[in-house]
């Protein structure tokens, strides 16, 4: 299985917010200052494949406050009222699905990931 592309997506009510990374071939380095969202980043990965149990915890647990409830931008906080996961993976075959998962959300469970 490879990593293609991972997005997160969040909706404030009248702005969308978030971030997108594309993998490339072979080893990928992930880097930053402390507090720059690494561990985010991971564990979003995690969860959006549904396996956040091998980190410890059960579904949107498993992430931060800046995921499923606010963050700040620019001294602004900015409450979150629906966050989505997406990743795409190739399979040995070549064959590329995309993941989607909810973090928040009114209508859909967090607990199921579509293809």
């Amino acid at each position: 299985m490879k990593f293609r592309k991972f997005r997160v997506k969040i909706f404030s009510g009248k702005d969308e917010y978030g971030f997108e990374y594309k993998f490339d071939d072979g080893l990928n380095i992930i880097r930053g200052d402390n507090s720059s969202g690494k561990s985010t980043l991971v564990n979003a990965l995690i969860y959006s494949i549904g396996m956040e149990e091998i980190i410890g915890s059960k579904g949107v647990a498993s992430l931060p406050y800046a995921l499923k409830s606010h963050f700040v931008d620019s001294e602004d906080e900015i409450r979150i009222l629906e966050s989505t996961v997406y990743i795409e993976l190739e399979n040995s075959n070549g064959v590329i699905n995309t993941f989607k998962r909810a973090i928040t959300s009114i209508n859909k469970d967090s607990k199921l990931v579509e293809v």
